[in-house]
């Protein structure tokens, strides 16, 4: 049966930036995945050790004011010293602030045997 004139078919051509476009789409769709489960987990979502937080209280006034993101990095007890900003959950038992990121400068290191 001979095609009406003027009619063509349609095909899905796969060229390389429509796969990129799709893989970026998906990798995209993993990531806001992987973020909304770690905040509805109560944790603080990092990527590659990095990790934004919201100053949320004037303690860090005038240095950091309220409403600022900080981007953070996971560092090792051993890397902090005096005069550092850090970021870090809480184990008080108040229930206001039980699990919560807390951001302070640090005064002093103790070691705890």
């Amino acid at each position: 049966m001979a095609k009406p004139a003027g009619k063509t078919e349609a095909k899905l051509k796969l060229t390389p930036g429509k796969i990129a476009y799709a893989v970026l789409i998906l990798l995209l769709v993993i990531l806001v995945f992987y973020l909304v489960i770690v905040r509805i987990a109560g944790g603080v979502p990092s990527l590659f050790g990095y990790s934004v937080v919201r100053i949320v209280t004037p303690s860090m006034d005038p240095k950091i004011p309220v409403g600022s993101f900080v981007l953070i990095k996971k560092a090792s007890p051993e890397e902090i010293r005096v005069g550092d900003i850090i970021t870090f959950y809480t184990d008080d038992p108040d229930p206001a602030v039980a699990g919560k990121t807390i951001t302070h400068r640090v005064f002093s290191v103790r070691t705890c045997p």
